[in-house]
């Protein structure tokens, strides 16, 4: 998979993400939990959701919520690294992807995005 937008390309089988010539190589988790944000509805991962993806088989609450947030500051570190125009942010019960125009920082809204699969490319327009 091959993503990109505004200047910003992730591939994924690569674990790498690109902004204006700055590459960052994501370790797996990081470029797993990118991919599920980026196919997810309204870019919304809900705690749950990252429990299934990563640690089903856990059940201290503790010790998820660790590597949940481990997780998500080493991609919010990652991104920042590159100077990329995506944010993580906190929402209730989980955790949003936000896109930020690289003209202005308007959200997500009007912004389109092109997903390359098997050499086969989609362009896909973000409608909210």
């Amino acid at each position: 998979f091959v993503w990109e937008v505004d200047g910003l390309t992730f591939d994924y089988l690569q674990r790498s993400i690109t902004y204006h010539d700055q590459t960052c190589i994501l370790r797996k988790q990081v470029a797993e939990v990118l991919l599920a944000f980026l196919k997810a509805p309204g870019h919304l991962l809900l705690n749950e959701d990252l429990k299934k993806l990563f640690w089903k088989e856990l059940d201290n609450v503790d010790s998820f919520m660790e590597r949940r947030n481990r997780l998500i500051t080493d991609l919010r570190t990652d991104l920042r690294k590159i100077g990329a125009n995506l944010s993580v942010t906190l929402v209730n019960g989980g955790y949003q992807l936000h896109f930020s125009s690289e003209n202005s920082k308007k959200s997500v809204r009007n912004q389109s995005f092109s997903l390359a699969v098997g050499g086969i490319s989609h362009t896909f327009a973000i409608k909210t």
